[in-house]
């Protein structure tokens, strides 16, 4: 990245951030469930409990606290399978939960 503030410039291993979820999803949340959900959109799969530990470095019952109110919300829905529970992003492209 040059220091010409070129818009042409973008940074590796990085992603862009919509402006919704730092405009109108942040001030909603605490900072750890803002955590997980950017820890989620990031990753765009869904995640297990231990991928949030790893990839947050938070304990797990502050995730456990966090992914039913990020639920409630509409941010994230949790997929029940074989190998346990997962939670996805579910935020469209619009904005919108």
């Amino acid at each position: 990245m040059t220091n010409d503030d070129s818009s042409q410039d973008f940074v590796l291993n990085s992603f862009q951030t919509p402006t919704v979820l730092i405009d109108q999803i942040m001030p909603r949340l605490a900072p750890a469930a803002f955590m997980v959900l950017m820890y989620a959109f990031r990753h765009r799969r869904p995640l297990s409990l231990e991928a949030f530990e790893t990839g947050c470095g938070l304990d797990r019952s502050v995730i456990e606290d966090a992914l039913p109110k990020l639920e409630s919300e509409g941010l994230m829905a949790r997929i029940d399978g074989e190998q346990g529970p997962r939670w996805v992003f579910m935020v469209n492209d619009g904005g919108e939960a």
